[in-house]
């Protein structure tokens, strides 16, 4: 039998490099050509989509013996990454000269749960007792949040001038 760990290893490899390569070859010629702000807006949207983490804290959802601190310190971390994303679109879609701050603080926020996500989920063993239907984040949209956020990293290195001079 196969560990969770290696199980969602796989699924998270094998997600990345199919994310990937639709990025690759659909969609990041378009947000390269695109306005800074067009480019970066819809990214930061899509991880509106971490509110799907308080999923965990609904009753029946989890196994029975979970440790619950730990589920909290996910789904929080989560929904702390969505709404620090949408907004931060909401700021890009306006052209905001807050744009700028506001992705760099979702990109701090996000990573920062991504990698507690990781460390937590190995330390209290979350995948020995069952995470029920969130189990399929890791293979769905975790690989797609990280492509995500490395693509904003990039717009808000490589493309920063740009914002100085698009904004409204």
């Amino acid at each position: 039998m196969l560990s969770p760990y290696l199980i969602v290893t796989i699924q998270f490899i094998l997600g990345l490099i199919i994310f990937g390569t639709i990025c690759r070859e659909y969609v990041l010629g378009w947000l390269r050509r695109s306005d800074v702000f067009v480019a970066i807006a819809p990214v930061l949207l899509y991880q509106g989509f971490r509110f799907l983490g308080l999923t965990m804290l609904a009753p029946d959802q989890v196994a029975p013996g979970q440790d619950m601190d730990a589920i909290e310190v996910i789904a929080y971390g989560d929904l702390a990454a969505a709404v620090t994303g949408i907004i931060a679109a909401l700021a890009a879609y306006r052209r905001s000269a807050l744009t700028v701050p506001l992705a760099w603080l979702f990109s701090v926020v996000g990573i920062a749960d991504l990698v507690s996500v990781g460390i937590t989920v190995a330390a209290a063993g979350t995948l020995e007792e069952g995470i029920g239907v969130m189990w399929i984040t890791f293979g769905l949209i975790a690989p797609l949040l990280v492509l995500s956020h490395g693509y904003v990293l990039y717009v808000l290195i490589k493309r920063k001038d740009e914002f100085s001079t698009s904004v409204a």
